[in-house]
């Protein structure tokens, strides 16, 4: 069995992709695609045994090729696999700040646990790097939408409440025993196995300042600190958002 796993970053992809190896009993190749992970060595298309699953980001110099955009390159890509399963968050706002957060402190490790820390937000650097992060979701929906693929979602799959977690991962898993999903759910999915040790607060400052990072309207001026510690400074012209 050949399964690609595509995610957005910092959607739990490699989660899933860990869970994945266990049920199948795969190989697993991580992000091939991407120069840091891989110490800047040149990319080289990895070859595809059998029984092997290979997880890739969805994001700006993630592909293997300079000259195919992300939609039309994992396109081709997946139709060396027999599945292929797509992953995000339904939070964008919260995705979002994880990964500005991930490229400040290098929390990429989907290893180790953190705590969110301050830090500022830039316009000059962040509207680049959030317009990336963005395009990534649009990407995964237009593959979505071109292979009939469903979405899977971090909230859902890694659930506290077990039958909600069931029922998401059906949607790439049609046929499976109950007592597979328990191991892949114990090993991989349970939410103690989140990264981040301060989860984004639904009714807090945080929550606010994602949706500010979002609106399409943008912000004039600086957004109060979050809890105290988040201090961002984010004066986009309207139209930029």
């Amino acid at each position: 069995m050949k399964v690609l796993v595509l995610g957005t970053g910092k959607c739990g992809s490699t989660r899933l992709a860990y869970a994945l190896r266990d049920y199948y009993g795969a190989n697993l190749v991580i992000e091939p695609f991407n120069k840091e992970y891989n110490d800047n060595k040149p990319i080289v298309m990895p070859v595809l045994e059998e029984n092997t699953i290979v997880k890739c980001i969805l994001g700006t110099g993630q592909s293997g090729s300079v000259d195919q955009d992300l939609f039309e390159f994992f396109l081709e890509y997946s139709l060396q696999f027999d599945k292929t399963v797509l992953i995000t968050r339904r939070d964008q706002a919260a995705r979002l700040l994880s990964v500005l957060h991930a490229q400040h402190y290098n929390t990429w490790n989907p290893d180790e646990k953190y705590t969110m820390m301050p830090w500022t937000i830039t316009p000059d650097k962040s509207y680049d790097d959030i317009t990336s992060i963005l395009e990534s979701d649009k990407v995964l929906e237009a593959i979505s939408s071109f292979m009939h693929i469903p979405i899977v979602y971090l909230e859902y799959l890694t659930s506290a409440d077990r039958e909600i977690a069931f029922k998401e991962l059906t949607k790439i898993m049609m046929r499976y025993e109950e007592d597979s999903f328990d191991n892949m759910y114990d090993k991989h999915l349970d939410p103690r196995f989140k990264m981040n040790q301060n989860p984004y607060d639904k009714h807090g400052g945080i929550a606010q300042l994602g949706e500010h990072l979002l609106c399409k309207q943008g912000v004039v001026g600086s957004i109060p600190s979050v809890s105290t510690t988040l201090k961002v400074s984010f004066p986009y012209p309207k139209t930029h958002l």
